[in-house]
């Protein structure tokens, strides 16, 4: 685990000095660019994010009337064969 100020070695007050601003914020920085990484690695492959909002994503647009056009589709040759 990243360990950023050991422990009991600076105050609030001192953390929010203008002298410490720079340190602080590029301290700050790496540990978003850090844990945001992590965050996006694990959606992306133990949760399988792209997966599951490809799933929303066809799930949704059947509402939108391309589950008539599926199902035309499917069942195109049973209707061609069909004699009237």
């Amino acid at each position: 685990m990243l360990e950023i100020f050991p422990k009991n070695s600076i105050t609030t007050e001192a953390l929010f000095a203008p002298e410490q601003s720079i340190e602080f914020h590029a301290t700050l920085d790496n540990v978003y660019k850090e844990t945001s990484l992590r965050v996006l690695d694990l959606l992306k492959n133990k949760y399988k994010l792209y997966e599951h909002l490809q799933s929303l994503r066809r799930y949704l647009l059947l509402g939108q009337g391309d589950f008539i056009r599926h199902l035309l589709e499917l069942l195109a040759h049973n209707i061609r064969n069909t004699k009237m």
